[in-house]
């Protein structure tokens, strides 16, 4: 059935990459055409779902997120590491890794903006040091704050003159008058700060009815700024994305030059690695061409039922593509090294001795690829969006794989013979 399984597998690799090539960049995440990352801290810890909603009611629906830990652990030394320690497994956390594709129009001072807004209650704030430059009774019988005290403060950080006046409002005082100073840039002496001012740091209360004590303790905690937020935020330009892609390409392009190499030292002869190779390319393409299919079905029914969707090509799937030729190649290499010792006997015909070769190690490679399959299967259906994309390849890979161990690789051997549809000769001839 060689050249039967050759047509279908070249039919079916042609489809799929014709859909692959019809959906251009749609094909591919922010790792590979450019997008926004955020950092995000918040106050309390929050389950990787949730965060994952928030940002999808923001608008970003294909969001890619991850739990980040506060710390982990140098093994080799035993000691804590600060930072950011990406971690796919947590499943809840203060600390997230957001990328997302910006939609046109937008930038990321509208990205910033709308992710801020979404976690507001859970953003942060900080408290802004006051030094008190002056606080005073004020004595002056004709002064309406006779009884009163006046208080010059100097915040540690300039805030809007607006900001200020909300929240000494905030702070709960008693009647009082505000105003607002700057230090003059040559000489350093106070003076009143025009109106237009964007940021002021030195202001000026009149308050009556309190005490110099009562009124410090009053404005102790008053002056409180959002955290930066999000903590940190860039953009991945177009150059950098093509960059990646052809990294990607590469490592791929190199997997399978060293496969040919390695077969060949293997075997003592190259056709075995150029028959590698091929088996691996048509489980790449196939895999390729699956996943554009399964992206484009992603909205359909079909598509629903089968948890189809969101799946581009990013650097997860890189790596599962890279699992799959790992995966593939171990397959194939068992089968040629029986198909190796199988024709130093040379009793047979060499169809004869490869049907043989692959019947011998056929139980060995369903019962191995179904393991496998069992457990990406499972990652697939309860892992998370997180690894979706992942386990669909795996899935498809492992499948595919499986398949061309069988009725790609091994007919590669004798290709002319396949070909030709050569019958398979009996008693050795």
């Amino acid at each position: 059935y060689a050249r039967f399984a050759l047509v279908a597998s070249l039919v079916v690799i042609v489809a799929g990459l014709w859909v692959f090539g019809s959906r251009g960049k749609e094909n591919l995440d922010i790792d590979f055409t450019g997008g926004s990352v955020a950092h995000l801290e918040l106050t309390k810890e929050m389950p990787i779902d949730q965060v994952r909603s928030r940002v999808a009611e923001a608008g970003f629906d294909h969001a890619k997120i991850q739990a980040l830990s506060d710390s982990i652990t140098d093994v080799s030394h035993g000691q804590d590491v600060q930072g950011a320690a990406e971690v796919g497994l947590l499943e809840r956390s203060r600390r997230f890794a957001l990328r997302v594709k910006l939609k046109k129009g937008s930038d990321l001072e509208d990205f910033e903006k709308a992710i801020a807004g979404t976690f507001a209650d859970v953003a942060g704030r900080r408290v802004i040091d006051l030094d008190v430059r002056r606080a005073s009774k004020i004595t002056a019988r004709n002064d309406e704050f006779f009884g009163g005290v006046r208080f010059e403060g100097q915040l540690a950080e300039a805030l809007p003159a607006r900001e200020i006046a909300g929240q000494i409002a905030a702070a709960g005082l008693p009647k009082y008058q505000l105003g607002f100073f700057q230090a003059d840039e040559e000489t350093g002496a106070i003076k009143k700060a025009p109106e237009n001012t964007p940021a002021i740091s030195i202001f000026r209360l009149d308050v009556a009815d309190v005490t110099p004590e009562a009124l410090q303790e009053k404005l102790a905690g008053a002056f409180t700024v959002p955290n930066p937020f999000p903590e940190q935020i860039s953009q991945i330009g177009s150059q950098v994305a093509s960059e990646m892609a052809a990294d990607a390409l590469l490592a791929i392009i190199l997997a399978m030059g060293f496969i040919i190499i390695y077969i060949w030292l293997r075997f003592g002869r190259i056709r075995y690695g150029f028959a590698a190779v091929v088996a691996l390319s048509h489980d790449v393409l196939f895999t390729v061409g699956a996943l554009a299919v399964g992206d484009y079905l992603g909205g359909t029914g079909i598509g629903k039922a089968l948890l189809l969707g969101d799946f581009k090509i990013n650097l997860p799937v890189i790596a599962a593509l890279l699992t799959i030729v790992g995966y593939s190649l171990n397959d194939t290499i068992v089968v040629f090294d029986r198909i190796r010792e199988n024709m130093r006997l040379k009793t047979k015909s060499d169809w004869e001795i490869v049907t043989g070769s692959i019947n011998q190690t056929l139980s060995r490679t369903l019962l191995t690829s179904l393991t496998t399959l069992l457990v990406v299967v499972i990652m697939y259906v309860v892992g998370g969006p997180g690894i979706h994309s992942f386990a669909y390849v795996m899935i498809i890979g492992v499948l595919a794989g499986t398949y061309s161990s069988i009725f790609i690789a091994s007919p590669m051997l004798l290709l002319k013979d396949v070909l030709r549809g050569k019958p398979i000769a009996k008693g050795g001839k």
